[in-house]
């Protein structure tokens, strides 16, 4: 569990949006930075991309509304080309915190 801006947020919470939407790959990363600000950095599927910035911006409000809606904290959503994060062997650290005072 982490604390964002007063809220308990759970990354098995984000993970079950993420997998439930439609053009997402397999791979995100939660990025906390600044003072209390959340990043959610997102793998698109390798077919999810159709060319259409419309579609991306469509899906990037999607998933921004449905994490609000489940922890109650807006966070900035990008979408990324497949694999554009680093996979690790084993567990995979999902959550990297840089938040300053």
């Amino acid at each position: 569990m982490i604390i964002v801006k007063g809220a308990n947020v759970y990354p098995q919470q984000i993970e079950r949006i993420l997998m439930e939407t439609e053009g997402v790959g397999r791979n995100y990363l939660i990025h906390l930075q600044g003072l209390d600000e959340m990043i959610v950095k997102v793998e698109l599927d390798a077919n999810a991309f159709d060319g259409r910035i419309s579609m991306l911006e469509g899906m990037q409000k999607n998933i921004t509304d449905r994490i609000r809606a489940e922890v109650q904290v807006k966070p900035v959503v990008e979408l990324l080309a497949p694999g554009t994060l680093p996979v690790s062997e084993g567990k995979t650290k999902r959550v990297i915190d840089n938040r300053s005072l």
